[in-house]
């Protein structure tokens, strides 16, 4: 049985190694958007990084 470490990596990455289609226009309207204020390039630095545990 895996340790809840190893299934946590591999959710980990089952989210963060996806292929991704950086659309310009979209992160622009995401970024103007108060609900949302942040575009593709931000969300990208947040999961650039490794959760700390």
């Amino acid at each position: 049985m895996p340790t809840l470490q190893t299934m946590y990596w591999m959710w980990y990455n089952s989210y963060t190694k996806m292929r991704f289609h950086f659309d310009e226009r979209k992160s622009k309207r995401l970024k103007a958007n108060p609900k949302r204020g942040i575009g593709f390039e931000e969300a990208q630095e947040i999961f650039s990084h490794p959760l700390l545990p």
